[in-house]
């Protein structure tokens, strides 16, 4: 599953410090979840949905109309970077559009550092 990695220690951090964590799917769900204060997308295989996180338009442009317009804060961690670059390019060079917050074009290789 896409963005399933959580750190538990940042998640009870954030707890510790009077968070209210909100649970929704960058995957499933159309728009982000009402009165949150800042969004954290965690790690681990997006590139694996990009297809279908590129279809999530509705989603992509939450996103990005809480960081830029609204100035929401946001942390993300590995494959949430790569969800908040411009684009997204797979192992085959299929481009995907990305959130576009990130000025980066990630691609996927078939070894890393490549």
């Amino acid at each position: 599953m896409a963005f399933s990695e959580l750190f538990p220690d940042n998640i009870d951090l954030l707890e510790q410090y009077g968070a209210e964590i909100v649970r929704f799917s960058i995957l499933q769900d159309s728009s982000l979840p009402p009165d949150i204060d800042g969004i954290f997308i965690s790690g681990k295989f997006p590139e694996f949905f990009a297809r279908e996180l590129a279809s999530r338009r509705e989603m992509r442009e939450a996103i990005r109309t809480a960081i830029l317009d609204k100035k929401m804060p946001v942390y993300s961690a590995g494959g949430g970077t790569t969800y908040l670059s411009k684009r997204h390019i797979d192992r085959h060079g299929k481009s995907y559009p990305m959130v576009g917050i990130v000025p980066a074009v990630i691609r996927s290789t078939d070894k890393p550092g490549k």
